[in-house]
């Protein structure tokens, strides 16, 4: 079932990967990528993750969607906040956040990694 969603949201928003669910996940390295991400998330400075935020978010963006639009379709939000976000103008609502670091692979990394 994992692969038909996978193919429909590649399908649908343009994207190339997608969400892994169901039996066939790989629970080990879902932990290992657990360990990786607390570990950034440990230490990152969170006054320099709040100014650099919007940055990382557009940069995320044009690496994973073609347009805004499709940004829009695959996070349910208006085109116009949409296009804010691929502008890097403004903030993006956490529970965006936490959709697109439990969605794509890498997201949390890049995101929130330290530079």
């Amino acid at each position: 079932m994992g692969d038909v969603k996978k193919i429909r949201a590649e399908q649908s928003f343009g994207f190339a990967s997608g969400p892994e669910y169901g039996p066939t996940s790989d629970l080990k390295s879902q932990h290992l990528e657990s360990a990786a991400f607390l570990k950034a998330l440990r230490a990152m400075d969170p006054e320099e993750c709040y100014q650099r935020f919007p940055d990382r978010w557009m940069r995320w963006l044009h690496r994973n969607f073609a347009d805004a639009r499709k940004v829009a379709r695959a996070f349910s939000v208006s085109e116009r906040a949409a296009q804010k976000w691929w502008d890097g103008i403004g903030g993006v609502n956490g529970g965006k956040v936490a959709y697109a670091v439990r969605t794509w692979p890498g997201a949390a990394e890049f995101l929130f990694a330290a530079e």
